[in-house]
């Protein structure tokens, strides 16, 4: 019988580590260091294509982290809106709702 295949878990870097990674990758670089996503990948515990996303998209990690509060920087992962015309239709519908609601009336 074949030896299993032993592959990583998944896993999956807070946004304020792949900042850090980001930035350690443009410092080596500005150095003319010479840097895999291999030796990032190995330093990180990430697997060499989950540090290729994170340099790919650095933009938008580097600008949403800017922006960011405290507890984004935990997040992992960054999503696209891509219903924008329903999400706001939607989010119009609830603002008009819950300024409908009798604010007397509720308990807490």
């Amino acid at each position: 019988m074949p030896p299993l295949k032993t592959n990583p878990t998944k896993k999956n870097l807070p946004l304020a580590r792949k900042a850090y990674l980001i930035k350690e990758y443009d410092d080596l670089q500005s150095k003319n260091v010479k840097v895999t996503n291999k030796s990032l990948a190995d330093k990180y515990s990430v697997s060499p294509t989950t540090v290729s996303t994170i340099l790919k998209l650095r933009d938008g990690i580097l600008t949403f982290k800017e922006q960011a509060t405290e507890e984004a920087n935990k997040r992992t992962k960054l999503y696209k809106r891509n219903m924008l015309p329903v999400e706001d239709a939607l989010m119009g519908w609830f603002r008009k709702q819950r300024d409908q609601v009798d604010r007397s009336t509720l308990k807490l």
